[in-house]
């Protein structure tokens, strides 16, 4: 048996909104695809909810934030 993780992705969803909900314990993150979809007369928006401890969801923003960081800066090379 492998020591190391083996991916297995069983959603995958697009998202362009997150709505964020924060509690003593956890964060809850609601992935969101708008403007959603008409049903029975009314807008329906799909989405994922995602719950993690305060300490992974730092970790996670740091993680985006630097990716982004990265990014911009290949980006800003690029333009040179």
């Amino acid at each position: 048996m492998t020591k190391e993780p083996i991916s297995n992705i069983i959603l995958s969803r697009y998202c362009n909104s997150v709505n964020i909900q924060a509690s003593n314990n956890d964060m809850a993150l609601d992935f969101m695809e708008l403007p959603g979809i008409p049903r029975d007369g009314k807008q329906v928006v799909e989405g994922v909810r995602v719950y993690m401890t305060h300490e992974h969801a730092r970790l996670m923003a740091n993680a985006i934030l630097s990716t982004l960081q990265d990014r911009n800066n290949e980006n800003n090379k690029d333009k040179l």
